[in-house]
């Protein structure tokens, strides 16, 4: 059953009541698979990739004021020449421009969304090399301003303690870059800690898990976290949660080589549940924004991987403050 909970969310940039209601599922054209990720482009027009053989497709749905979106279109496809594994897209509003996140080789890149070609890269904290295989870069976003964007791990790096389990979370890192303009290249402004939900049931067994899919960044700054988790109970049984958080008193933790029990103390972002809901065989593992309706409330949208036999749909939800 879904849960809808309305909280109070305390961020630097705004302090307001936020709910998230579901308002429909939609089924995507059973190609392609793999869709990993999610970034808003203009009404009614998103990017998303495939994550093995990366790929970036067009989404295109028809979306009228206060009405739900119908008619699913997914067309222009551009292959990422280079990229291995891309799990995190965010389009860049100020060049055009598409960044990727490849979890394989731990790399931020920037690409020509029309020809493929790899434009550049940013300089990533050397602590994420010490991301675990296949649990490291999943998240990415930009800023509607674009001059911040967020990058985060999945579950641990191999220094700050473990995967996710039925006893405990997961802790991850939060990196925040900025830039003075769209000419000037991303800066690491800093880190903090967040820890993902433990996992209701047992882990599968060389599966995913229970951890951070991705991360959504409002006009004001507000950031959304998107938790998936896969798990028996003793079914195999597939979960999503969305979390705003609160940077205000969590620890700057960019100096720290490990967060690991039994370093020195720091403290996590704030979390507040905003939605929770079991997903049937959709796992969804991008987020993104969609356009602010007249009376304030804004659409969110989520993508299912649709890999294997999972279900491939997009799940519209509402913010609303």
């Amino acid at each position: 059953m879904t849960k809808v909970i309305c909280a109070l969310l305390a961020t630097p940039f705004a302090a307001c009541a936020l709910s998230l209601s579901h308002v429909c599922d939609i089924d995507r054209p059973p190609e392609p698979t793999s869709l990993s990720s999610l970034t808003f482009v203009s009404n009614g027009v998103y990017w998303s990739s495939t994550d093995w053989k990366p790929a970036l497709y067009e989404l295109t749905f028809d979306m009228q004021k206060g009405a739900a979106p119908t008619g699913l279109k997914i067309s222009r496809k551009c292959n990422l020449n280079g990229a291995r594994d891309v799990e995190g897209i965010a389009r860049d509003p100020l060049r055009g421009t598409v960044w990727v996140a490849d979890e394989e080789k731990k790399e931020v890149c920037e690409y020509d969304p029309d020809a493929g070609k790899l434009l550049g890269k940013v300089d990533v904290p050397h602590i994420f090399s010490k991301c675990r295989r296949t649990y490291g870069f999943e998240s990415l976003t930009i800023r509607a301003n674009g001059l911040e964007m967020w990058l985060a791990n999945e579950e641990s790096l191999t220094c700050d303690g473990n995967v996710s389990n039925a006893e405990d979370g997961t802790i991850v890192r939060l990196a925040l870059f900025t830039r003075n303009d769209g000419g000037d290249s991303w800066r690491h402004a800093g880190q903090w800690a967040y820890k993902c939900d433990k996992m209701e049931g047992s882990a599968p067994l060389n599966s995913c898990r229970s951890g951070l899919a991705d991360l959504c960044v409002l006009e004001d700054g507000t950031l959304l976290a998107l938790e998936r988790e896969y798990s028996f109970k003793p079914l195999p049984a597939l979960r999503c949660r969305i979390y705003s958080i609160d940077r205000t008193n969590a620890t700057e933790i960019s100096a720290r080589e490990s967060l690991a029990p039994g370093t020195p103390p720091f403290s996590l972002v704030g979390k507040t549940l905003l939605y929770e809901s079991g997903t049937g065989f959709s796992m969804y593992e991008g987020i993104a924004p969609g356009p602010v309706e007249a009376d304030g409330s804004r659409l969110i949208l989520l993508v299912s991987d649709g890999d294997k036999m999972m279900s491939r749909t997009i799940r519209v939800l509402r913010l609303g403050k």
